[in-house]
């Protein structure tokens, strides 16, 4: 795990980072964070700077790959921003190594030859007719692309992946991936989850903004939250737990605030609701939800909802803690 600080124009944010980073929820927040993230890999002069625990990280060693929401390809017009236009060119070469080709090629020198009379024609105009040299590029530009079956957004963000997996891969290479739950279905995401996940073995680093809780994903990837506009991660938490330990009115240990920590993530994930915390904590309610109101508090996050079930000290404490 690592800390991603990221400072621009609109403001210094810290994500923690892994293998496979989440960034949860739908918030305009995501949406600029990950361009910022982008513009700061792909753009030379760009403003924003990215501190990988706190060590200013170097562009130069990185290749960042963004494939947004809205990722497309145009199979059928190819140009040379086209991430399909090495594939195509890859595969004119591959033709040029066929016995075919050479036979093309003395075909294509008879037919050239077969303009001589009409050339005889042309002569008197000032002008000659030819037909254009046979080549790796004129072969490309007669490849065309077509999809096997109808393709879904999913498929797309898949087609993108598979040509960023084909090529070389020399420097640290991020993918980001926007919402890859478009129009999916359930299986479809599981399978695409572990496929993410073999490409985070092979030493990919990827990150995922997204609004469903998957079940392929575990707690093994660093999830990243945003309540209230304040984003939320597990190291921000470790970062105040010393402060907020002591200044619980009652004796706080490890396990207890684990515990809490847990809770609180589950509620931001939308995995359970504070009104169902009463039915799901056996014991230590009132010292669980203190702390997890300490902590909201202690980010400068405050979330409208009634402590009538706290002790009255507790409650007390909360208050004079949120002020």
């Amino acid at each position: 795990m690592k800390i991603w600080s990221i400072e621009s124009d609109n403001g210094n944010f810290d994500i923690e980072t892994n293998n496979i980073t989440i960034l949860f929820g739908d918030n305009i927040k995501w949406f600029h964070l990950i361009r910022q993230i982008d513009d700061f890999f792909n753009n030379r002069y760009s403003t924003v700077k990215i501190y990988e625990d706190a060590q200013l990280m170097n562009k130069k060693e990185w290749d960042c790959h963004f494939i947004p929401f809205d990722a497309h390809i145009q199979l059928d017009k190819i140009t040379t921003k086209s991430p399909l236009f090495k594939i195509r060119e890859n595969a004119a070469e591959q033709l040029t190594y066929s016995p075919l080709y050479n036979e093309l090629l003395d075909v294509w020198s008879g037919l050239n030859d077969e303009l001589v009379l009409f050339n005889q024609k042309l002569k008197r105009w000032g002008i000659q007719a030819t037909l254009r040299e046979t080549g790796t590029k004129v072969f490309s530009e007669n490849i065309v692309f077509f999809p096997i079956k109808k393709m879904k957004p999913l498929d797309y963000k898949k087609l993108f992946l598979n040509i960023i997996v084909d090529s070389p891969f020399e420097n640290n290479n991020l993918i980001i991936l926007e919402l890859p739950e478009l129009y999916t279905d359930e299986e479809e995401m599981d399978t695409f989850c572990e496929y993410i996940k073999e490409l985070a073995n092979k030493g990919y680093q990827i990150f995922i903004v997204t609004n469903t809780k998957f079940k392929a994903m575990g707690r093994k990837e660093s999830w990243n939250y945003c309540i209230m506009d304040v984003i939320v991660n597990h190291a921000v938490i470790e970062q105040r737990k010393s402060k907020i330990i002591n200044d619980l009115p009652f004796f706080c240990e490890d396990a207890l605030f684990e515990t809490a920590k847990e809770l609180l993530f589950k509620v931001v994930d939308n995995s359970i609701s504070l009104h169902e915390l009463k039915q799901i904590i056996d014991k230590n309610y009132d010292s669980i939800v203190t702390i997890i109101f300490a902590i909201l508090y202690n980010l400068g996050i405050e979330i409208p909802y009634e402590l009538e079930d706290l002790e009255p000290n507790l409650k007390m404490f909360l208050r004079e803690y949120k002020s």
